[in-house]
């Protein structure tokens, strides 16, 4: 019993010798691999869904037509094409071996990043009318800053500026959270290259 608990991760045989435990089906790297794959698919099935071209029926067909519409009606056609681009991300990150930490939090990041970006676009165009509002920021960009009669309207609460201020710190840290990318250490990327120039 003392031998059994003692060595870990092995069983033993018959005649009292451990054998190796099994090794998983899918070595680490192989299910990075995968994961790349999945997010590259979706990502470009989001984006060629974006993609709408003159005389051209939707490159995905009708499911492209019902992505499109429903983060055009969403967030807006601008900030729509940000999703796509996450999951771009996340593929290029699964190929190059690095697991996603925390992929739920990755994803509130990703939705905090598009909420403030489509509430930007909203303060932005909220003297334009409703219908074009709608089309450039989407439900939420308008529920957040759109001054109409059950809107949030944060801009009544904070002002134009001061909702400004709030939408970009939320975007800057909904792009952190959802990229991982350490604004220090790009600040220090650009000033060396523009040394280097």
């Amino acid at each position: 019993m003392a031998r059994r608990f003692a060595m870990r991760g092995s069983a033993p045989s018959a005649r009292g010798r451990t054998r190796p435990a099994r090794r998983p089906w899918l070595s680490p790297e192989v299910k990075a691999e995968l994961r790349g794959i999945v997010f590259a698919l979706l990502g470009l099935t989001v984006l060629l869904s974006l993609l709408v071209l003159p005389r051209h029926d939707n490159l995905v067909g009708s499911l492209g037509d019902r992505i499109a519409a429903g983060l055009t009606l969403l967030v807006g056609r601008p900030v729509a094409f940000t999703l796509p681009a996450l999951l771009l991300w996340w593929a290029l990150l699964s190929f190059k071996g690095r697991r996603p930490q925390h992929s739920w939090v990755k994803c509130g990041g990703a939705v905090l990043l598009m909420l403030s970006a489509c509430a930007l676009i909203g303060l932005a165009t909220r003297h334009l009318p409703k219908e074009q509002s709608l089309e450039w920021a989407g439900v939420l960009g308008v529920f957040l800053a759109y001054d109409a009669p059950l809107a949030l309207n944060l801009p009544r609460y904070l002002g134009v500026a001061g909702a400004s201020l709030v939408f970009v710190a939320a975007a800057m840290a909904g792009l952190l959270i959802a990229t991982g990318l350490l604004y220090t250490s790009l600040a220090g990327r650009v000033s060396a290259w523009l040394r280097a120039i």
